[in-house]
């Protein structure tokens, strides 16, 4: 659904770039990435970035860290920054006023970038696993057939032959979650607009 609202903005001629705010993270508050590991970047860094467009949030992001941490219990007064449960979004203060929201295109290049990041790309992650799993599976396999003349008609070939069934029935197991993961990855439509919207993303960052 997200990359289908991103498709107006996915021109080949990327006249629509422009339009997303690089500021996003500091006029919204609709993705919690307190917790998300930050690339060269310490906690004080990361504050000093968001102070640099709007204090009231920063002073929000520290005091929310120091309640995750333990450091502070009191609680902060109501109708401030801080006043919000944690886990939850924060909710702009008076003082945000300075801060546009961001327009409909920024929201939907962000919230999908998000989704991506959490659903196609880990699913991809998951099926590099799984042709993992078969290729050590199938190399089991094979070895225990290769050497099947060695234990056929010995006191552990009941066990072998077991063993060797076990591992056929994990290989189809595997093959079918692959086969059901690349159908959905690896649907045409899907697989090009996700491709157009990569390439806008790297457009947008370059």
């Amino acid at each position: 659904v997200l990359l289908k609202l991103c498709e107006p903005f996915l021109d080949p001629a990327f006249a629509k770039v422009d339009s997303i705010d690089s500021g996003y993270f500091v006029a919204s508050s609709r993705m919690d990435l307190s917790k998300d590991t930050k690339l060269a970047a310490t906690s004080d860094e990361t504050a000093s970035w968001i102070d640099v467009r709007n204090p009231s949030r920063a002073q929000n992001w520290r005091v929310q860290q120091q309640m995750q941490s333990g450091g502070i219990n009191a609680a902060p007064a109501p109708g401030s920054p801080a006043a919000v449960a944690p886990g939850s979004p924060a909710r702009p203060s008076a003082s945000d006023t300075s801060v546009p929201a961001p327009n409909f295109i920024t929201e939907c290049f962000f919230l999908t970038m998000r989704c991506m990041h959490l659903g196609y790309i880990k699913t991809l992650g998951r099926l590099e696993k799984l042709g993992k799993t078969y290729h050590d599976t199938n190399n089991a396999k094979k070895e225990l057939e290769d050497s099947k003349s060695q234990w056929m008609g010995t006191p552990a070939a009941a066990e072998t032959q077991a063993q060797l069934d076990q591992l056929t029935k994990q290989l189809d197991d595997v093959s079918r979650s692959r086969f059901c993961i690349e159908a959905q990855l690896f649907d045409r439509p899907v697989l090009d607009v996700a491709l157009r919207y990569y390439l806008t993303s790297a457009v947008w960052m370059l």
